[in-house]
């Protein structure tokens, strides 16, 4: 089918599925709180408690079953009891900040898809509108280029610079490795992602499955669920949830 990137990226779609439930009388929804726990006990419903963001105040709810949609680094902390083997396995999976930049250009200057540049500052560039649907009419066009930053020092380094020198870095590997991309571009938007995203390593499979296996009410779903952080991978997984909920 065809495919679009809505204008605002992730965060739209997030808007666009939220919208929908709250145009639902059977659906509850209590934005901008904080779940601080989950607790499970075998044969019962399991105990959810948040704060919420405006009244400050602690809130429980007993519930048959529960999607856990958050990363596992933070999921670990919240869900009790664990064992051993699955608070492990999470704290197996990989995480590190990365700098996303969104860099406009005047034309298309990518013939594929995708690049990856290992010996790069700019480790991954992707052209969104390699898809007919993302293409501008005027001719212009946009890249999409991934950062991390690793080790202990990750995330001090990638807030401590000022913009102007990631900014800068991205264009010179424009240059570098597609030779004219430095001349064409008009803009770029930089997002320091200071939260964690995922690093897939070899052999997490089984680690990903202890650390996403159910238990009798508690389902996990996130994109660190299937190995890969996306949208695509946020989605699935979901999907999975909903299917091991329904049943």
């Amino acid at each position: 089918a065809d495919q679009y990137t809505l204008p605002g990226g992730h965060g739209a779609v997030s808007d666009r599925l939220s919208a929908t439930l709250r145009a639902r009388q059977d659906v509850t929804m209590s934005p901008n709180s904080t779940v601080v726990s989950i607790e499970e006990t075998p044969g019962k419903p399991a105990r959810v408690t948040w704060v919420d963001s405006l009244t400050r105040e602690a809130k429980c709810v007993e519930a048959r079953q529960v999607v856990v949609a958050s990363p596992k680094l933070i999921g670990k902390y919240m869900v009790n009891p664990l064992s051993d083997a699955k608070r492990q396995a999470m704290a197996s999976i990989r995480y590190t900040p990365f700098l996303v930049a969104q860099v406009f250009l005047d034309e298309p200057v990518m013939e594929t898809f995708e690049i990856g540049a290992p010996d790069r500052f700019t480790k991954f560039m992707v052209r969104p509108d390699w898809i007919s649907g993302n293409r501008s009419p005027e001719g212009r066009s946009h890249l999409t280029a991934y950062i991390p930053f690793l080790g202990p020092d990750g995330r001090r380094n990638l807030l401590e610079q000022p913009p102007v020198v990631w900014a800068k870095s991205v264009r010179d590997d424009l240059e570098d490795v597609l030779g004219r991309g430095f001349r064409h571009v008009t803009g770029m938007h930089l997002h320091r992602w200071g939260h964690p995203m995922m690093i897939p390593v070899p052999g997490q499979d089984a680690s990903i499955r202890e650390a996403s296996a159910a238990s009798e009410s508690v389902v996990w779903a996130h994109s660190d669920s299937y190995g890969i952080c996306g949208l695509y991978s946020a989605v699935w997984t979901g999907m999975d949830a909903w299917s091991e909920v329904a049943m």
